[in-house]
């Protein structure tokens, strides 16, 4: 899955696969030398992984690359488990939520604050959006404002004030086919939530929407003119 992770950040930045420099969290501990080889910092999901698993040793490096980031205004992209991570290191709380999950592809809608905000407000005020989680934002970082949400899941996206850090919890980097892929790969993991769903039930909450496809691509060109 970690090839199929990169090659949708690739075609969902609209950037060639060597301006994409990937680096797996769990496997290592990041050094923050990485700040200095690149213009931003995006971090992706991961079905095999939570950010509440109780024995989780990856996180402390992590969370200190992105505190070393943030305190020097480095710019920040997170989706899926990225905005967990942030939001954890941050301050905020991340709970799970089996009854309110979101697998498929769901209504978002932005909040008064999306509507302002330069990088949201480019988007429709509702769009169909990509997901895959379980968990969610509970409690937002003391710095952060909400910018969107869905009817199940409070906290959709959030930026930091006057920062550009920015976090999804729908994929902006996949689209139907993506996650689709994504749902028969980590199957599994999804059906041990609610035993009673068949894979073919589940792939009726999927469908075709890409009205959030350039917004990874206009975040780069917030970041770099």
């Amino acid at each position: 899955m970690a090839i199929h992770e990169i090659d949708c950040f690739v075609r969902h930045c609209m950037v060639q696969p060597d301006q994409i420099i990937p680096f797996n969290i769990i496997v290592n501990s990041p050094d923050k030398i990485i700040l200095e080889s690149c213009d931003i910092l995006m971090i992706g999901g991961s079905g095999d992984f939570s950010i509440l698993n109780e024995e989780k040793p990856w996180f402390d490096p992590v969370a200190d690359l992105i505190r070393e980031a943030v305190e020097s205004h480095f710019p920040i992209f997170g989706s899926c488990m990225g905005i967990q991570i942030i939001a954890e290191t941050l301050g905020g709380k991340v709970i799970e939520d089996n009854e309110n999950r979101e697998v498929g592809t769901y209504p978002v809608s932005l909040t008064e604050e999306g509507e302002k905000d330069i990088l949201f407000s480019r988007m429709p005020k509702t769009f169909l959006a990509q997901m895959g989680h379980k968990c969610r934002v509970n409690v937002l970082p003391e710095d952060a404002v909400s910018l969107a949400s869905s009817e199940l899941c409070s906290v959709h996206a959030f930026k930091l004030k006057d920062k550009m850090v920015y976090a999804t919890q729908f994929h902006p980097e996949l689209n139907y086919h993506d996650n689709v892929k994504r749902l028969k790969y980590y199957y599994q993991n999804y059906h041990n939530a609610n035993q009673e769903e068949s894979l073919e039930e589940m792939l009726v909450q999927f469908k075709e929407d890409d009205t959030n496809s350039t917004l990874l691509p206009d975040f780069i060109k917030l970041v770099t003119g």
